[in-house]
């Protein structure tokens, strides 16, 4: 009996000893390592003031609708990329790739291309840490839009990754085919009212004139 309550005695320190090596080798919440995050946000500007000198001011907002401000054909279109480490520890190696709306012709921007979108490697982001992109584009020339339709919508979509993590975000814009595009127009103008009245009188005049022409002779 007392070898046993000994055999007993010598298991229960070795359990305890064994779990005090774990705990001191590894932490008691080596298991719950903080979890990679990321979150990018694309956002389209939209135009509503032009100061003294000429330049344009831009509100950046999340989307534009067919019933919002609309852009005309070679119009410039800027896009806001913001993109943030949401999580407790550093990103590495983080990477943005926007992809070229239809319509629009991106460049002058950061990156390089890859086709027609563009490759950012934006390296790393610390924990919490957000950085902000400015990326412009061009709308296309009025021939070069759809001929049915006169109001077209298009979306921007931009990526944020690396190896552990991504996320994905795009904003919509609509683009008119407005009158005061580039291209001049392949039709004849319709003669407004006071044209025919013009019209008119001068092939009065050339009757009367005929008239006094053959009284005359």
């Amino acid at each position: 009996m007392k070898n046993l309550y000994v055999f007993g005695l010598t298991v229960l320190v070795f359990l305890m000893a064994a779990g005090h090596v774990s705990a001191g080798q590894y932490g008691p919440y080596e298991g719950k390592k903080p979890t990679p995050g990321i979150s990018v946000d694309k956002r389209v500007g939209l135009p509503h003031n032009t100061t003294k000198g000429g330049q344009v001011e831009y509100t950046f907002v999340d989307n534009l609708t067919s019933g919002d401000r609309k852009f005309a054909p070679q119009e410039y279109v800027f896009f806001e990329i913001r993109v943030r480490n949401t999580s407790k520890v550093q990103l590495n190696d983080v990477v943005l790739r926007d992809y070229a709306p239809a319509y629009v012709e991106l460049f002058e921007n950061p990156g390089s291309f890859d086709g027609k979108d563009i490759v950012l490697n934006v390296g790393s982001l610390n924990a919490g840490e957000e950085k902000v992109f400015m990326f412009k584009g061009r709308i296309v020339a009025f021939n070069q839009l759809p001929s049915d339709k006169g109001i077209i919508c298009t979306v921007n979509k931009v990526r944020a990754s690396n190896d552990k993590v991504a996320d994905e975000d795009s904003s919509q814009f609509c683009i008119e085919k407005t009158v005061t595009s580039v291209n001049p127009p392949t039709n004849i103008p319709h003669t407004g009212p006071e044209h025919g009245i013009l019209i008119m009188l001068s092939a009065a005049g050339s009757a009367l004139a005929g008239l006094k022409l053959r009284k005359s002779r």
